[in-house]
């Protein structure tokens, strides 16, 4: 279960992107944006390599805007995403409901591009990041493999065009 106050942290108002046009009219519920992501993790392939190599005993939690806390685990090698708090969990990503929608209709099949583009929303505040775990084990339980994977497909040109397109 999340902390009361890890809930009062609120991630930074959104920052309206080019990619999202009329953000203010733009009404997700969270409830549909966990199936959304649901879908995304269980049916994509990058999900399922990048995940492969994370610790079975380990969960990442997920909450969707204020209401619907997820657990993402991988069962017999494939990724998991159940409404439900994580259990064992290294770290909590935080994400506003329409941003969901975002990165499952914008994000290529690719870990690189999934990790680019989380990157991009956490930069504008959609997305946050709280660790829980120390880095010791945050190294034993598969995270490393992960970003080195997602490494292998980012580029210094590509980090630079996500960066230059969060100026205009």
């Amino acid at each position: 279960m999340l902390s009361k106050q890890f809930l009062a942290r609120r991630p930074c108002p959104m920052v309206q992107s080019k990619r999202v046009k009329n953000a203010e009219n733009f009404h997700v519920s969270a409830e549909n944006s966990f199936q959304t992501l649901k879908l995304f993790f269980e049916t994509g392939r990058a999900p399922e390599q990048a995940l492969r190599y994370l610790n079975p005993a380990v969960e990442i939690g997920i909450l969707i805007g204020d209401s619907v806390e997820c657990a993402l685990f991988t069962q017999n090698g494939k990724p998991k995403l159940e409404a439900r708090p994580a259990q064992n969990a290294d770290f909590i990503f935080s994400i506003k409901p329409e941003t969901v929608v975002v990165l499952t209709e914008r994000t290529r099949d690719e870990i690189g591009d999934i990790a680019g583009n989380v990157f991009k929303e956490m930069l504008v505040g959609n997305v946050s990041l709280r660790v829980i775990s120390s880095p010791l084990k945050l190294l034993k339980n598969g995270y490393l493999e992960m970003i080195r994977l997602a490494g292998s497909n980012l580029s210094v040109p590509k980090i630079l065009s996500t960066l230059k397109s969060l100026k205009s």
